[in-house]
């Protein structure tokens, strides 16, 4: 994997690993995404 696809690859397990942590509790649509994004800023991901 080249250096710049690494971060990329990183972010997708990080992030597929959110969802099914959220998916786990009950949520609505809404709220989803905030969950989500609260994940993966716990795990050193920030928005930009």
């Amino acid at each position: 994997m080249c250096g710049r696809c690494h971060p990329h690859a990183e972010f997708e397990r990080a992030f597929l690993r959110a969802v099914a942590q959220v998916r786990r509790e009950p949520v609505d649509t809404d709220g989803l995404a905030a969950k989500v994004r609260s994940v993966l800023q716990a795990e050193g991901f920030q928005p930009t």
